[in-house]
């Protein structure tokens, strides 16, 4: 089945009202496809069971209508979504332009076919022209091809064949180069997972790099540029060595400055890993002002609500609760709203729980904005399903809960869920922290929740937690809200 939901929600955000109608006239009473789309843009759903009883009513016939209906409306909605301009779908920059680029080289394909090569070259060139200016390799390979094969082939015009085959080659080579840097980023990530490094990934990580270094110059596009940077990077950060992830990221901020183009969400992301080293490094007052700045800049609201939740992060990290509390609620609630992007909703919740415990523990004044705890509490299901989220995060959550409220055995219950999840999707080198709090926790069980027995039960485990430094992955995976070297303090007052 034809997928139209994200169609769908594209059309609707942009408010696409009608589908094009390349065969009528404007007057023309609206067909039934027209009707459909329109009841699924008000119903915001594709799949609503009310548009198959609506229009074609019950039973196994009007089922297969409307499964025919929905394969002919997605070729429309296609059509919608390529007319849509730029500007309505708020593409800007050099997405924009590969976007007029891929248009300009279809209408070349299209009507080459449609009626005579020589009809389309005008479109190819101009392809050709947006994708050198932009440095869009692919586009400009097709587009460059089909030009010199057309001066080649047909019109034998071995000037124009010269000129069109050398940017061909030149482009070529483009695509190579950014596919080999592709493969390797994608590698990378693949081998770490997402998670810290493992002492058996040091080898190939070493190959990777020198394999990387050797292609540096091949290419001068942007897009070989951030990849070959994003890899030197990528590699210093997860070999802990933040002063060069600091360094390589500068260079390639630098380099992409220099564009005769904006390159603003690129050079975010190479700020973003630049923040996460000054984090490591603590580096307090830079990675402030670097979240400082991506919240007056504005490129977009998930930049800014990512140096947002970074900016969370310093505070917590420094016991600046107040102001945590103050960047949470007031910088980050009306982004998250305003964004509507589920993906950051669990985050920020616990970012909210940790909150409202500090301010049940007194720690922080009360506020007023609060939500239910209880049932907060009660939902381990929900997250459990996540197994390498921050499931972690939210089971140690429970326990400061049900610890403040003296719920012992409820304890009991969340310790055994997290040596179980530990013991399951917390590998031992990557998560070295959270499992000696774990243990830690269980420590504290086996103690009957004596502080004196619990402190003695934990002594070498604690002196090995603060031997190791804090790390955090660029997906957020395994962030400490709080660290544990402030959280367990905590934990022996209210076992008072």
């Amino acid at each position: 089945m034809n997928n139209l939901g994200p169609l769908l929600q594209y059309l609707r955000d942009n408010n696409v009202k009608a589908l094009p109608k390349p065969y009528q006239l404007s007057d023309e009473p609206e067909t039934q496809m027209e009707q459909l789309y329109l009841r699924m843009a008000e119903l915001g759903s594709a799949d609503d069971p009310k548009l198959q009883l609506e229009f074609f009513g019950k039973g196994q016939r009007a089922n297969a209508n409307f499964r025919k209906a929905k394969s002919r409306l997605y070729y429309q909605m296609l059509n919608a979504v390529l007319i849509a301009t730029p500007e309505r779908a708020h593409i800007t920059g050099i997405d924009k332009a590969y976007l007029q680029a891929l248009r300009h080289m279809m209408a070349g394909y299209i009507i080459s076919m449609y009626s005579n090569p020589h009809h389309g070259i005008p479109y190819f060139k101009e392809c050709l022209k947006l994708s050198q200016k932009y440095e869009l390799s692919v586009p400009a390979y097709l587009s460059s091809q089909q030009l010199s094969g057309y001066y080649g082939l047909n019109l034998m015009n071995a000037k124009e064949f010269k000129r069109y085959h050398k940017i061909e080659q030149q482009t070529l080579n483009d695509v190579v180069t950014e596919n080999k840097l592709s493969s390797i980023y994608s590698e990378i990530y693949s081998v770490l997972e997402h998670k810290m490094i493992s002492y058996e990934n040091k080898q190939l990580l070493k190959e990777k790099f020198e394999e990387t270094k050797s292609l540096k110059g091949k290419s001068k596009t942007a897009r070989a540029t951030r990849f070959y940077y994003n890899i030197l990077a990528v590699i210093s950060y997860f070999e802990k060595d933040y002063q060069q992830t600091i360094t390589t990221c500068n260079q390639a901020i630098e380099k992409l400055k220099k564009y005769p183009y904006k390159l603003d969400f690129h050079i975010f992301t190479f700020q973003l890993k630049r923040l996460m080293a000054l984090i490591q490094i603590e580096n307090w007052k830079t990675a402030i002002e670097l979240c400082t700045y991506y919240k007056v800049a504005k490129i977009s609201d998930q930049t800014t609500f990512i140096a947002q939740y970074y900016l969370f992060i310093i505070y917590m990290r420094t016991s600046k609760y107040e102001e945590a509390r103050e960047v949470l609620r007031e910088e980050m609630a009306p982004l998250l709203e305003k964004m509507k992007q589920p993906i950051y909703d669990e985050n920020f919740q616990i970012f909210n729980t940790y909150i409202q415990f500090l301010e049940q523990r007194g720690i922080l004044d009360a506020s007023l904005k609060r939500f239910r705890i209880q049932r907060f509490l009660n939902d381990v299901p929900t997250y459990s399903k996540d197994k390498q989220g921050l499931n972690s995060s939210v089971l140690i959550l429970q326990i400061l809960f049900f610890l403040h409220q003296k719920n012992y055995s409820n304890i009991i219950d969340r310790v055994d869920a997290l040596k179980q999840y530990s013991y399951r999707y917390l590998r031992k080198d990557e998560t070295l922290r959270t499992n000696l709090f774990i243990k830690m926790l269980n420590s504290m069980v086996k103690a009957d929740f004596n502080r004196i027995r619990t402190e003695r039960y934990v002594e070498p485990l604690w002196e090995q937690l603060r031997s190791v430094s804090i790390n955090i992955s660029e997906q957020g995976i395994e962030v400490e809200i709080l660290p544990f070297e402030q959280l367990w303090p905590m934990v022996l007052e209210m076992l008072e």
